[in-house]
């Protein structure tokens, strides 16, 4: 069962959109407020594109947590499918430890008797050595069938080697594309608190003797 993948909410990330867009609304809905404002040239026009950036920021936002939900879940499968894989693997390698101890030589050339590998790359090379090297010469099927491990046997570990390597790189692109989207939300949404507290440290000299006007902004 796969496991429950939780959004990366980033609450500060939620507040300052929250009190970006109180800004927008409060300022277009108040003829006073932009009358008092477009003297320090912060115009509706210039506020109508900040809810524009706000918005864009807001996509990008949610855009990053749907990337690093799909990252999350595409390393969990692929942890399942590796844990799968390996145990598998395990098995046939008990196997045909037992079927090869009287060939030594076909032993050697799968590398049954060698430590198993814990590193991925080595683990994914180690483990289609063993299954295509097998399949490579009947004679060794032959052996190997006696203890159960027949040709689809071999086939069907191969696979899960092979689909072990497809869960990875997978997992690689999503992990790339959640960072990716990071740095963008993270580039956006610095722009627009950059642009918030411009517009607020104007209103703070705009406003200064209607305090209720600023605090509508959310300073």
């Amino acid at each position: 069962m796969k496991g429950i993948v939780v959004p990366r909410i980033n609450k500060s990330i939620e507040k300052l959109l929250l009190k970006s867009q109180i800004l927008v609304d409060n300022f277009v809905g108040n003829e006073l407020i932009q009358s008092r404002m477009s003297t320090f040239n912060i115009t509706l026009e210039k506020v109508n594109a900040f809810q524009s950036d706000v918005n864009d920021a807001r996509g990008v936002y949610y855009r990053q947590i749907g990337k690093y939900s799909e990252r999350s879940v595409a390393s969990n499968e692929f942890k399942q499918q590796w844990r799968k894989a390996r145990k598998i693997h395990a098995n046939d390698i008990k196997l045909s430890r037992s079927a090869l101890r009287q060939f030594p030589n076909d032993a050697e050339l799968l590398g049954v008797n060698d430590a198993r590998e814990k590193n991925l790359s080595e683990w994914l090379g180690q483990s289609r050595r063993f299954y295509e090297t097998a399949q490579a010469h009947p004679e060794i099927v032959e052996k190997l069938a006696a203890y159960g491990l027949d040709q689809t046997r071999l086939t069907a570990g191969l696979q899960e080697v092979m689909n072990t390597e497809a869960a990875y790189s997978k997992y690689h692109d999503q992990r790339g594309a959640s960072l990716q989207a990071t740095q963008d939300r993270d580039q956006l949404v610095d722009a627009i608190a950059r642009e918030r507290q411009k517009i607020l440290t104007v209103a703070e000299v705009a406003l200064q003797d209607k305090p209720e006007l600023l605090e509508q902004l959310g300073r």
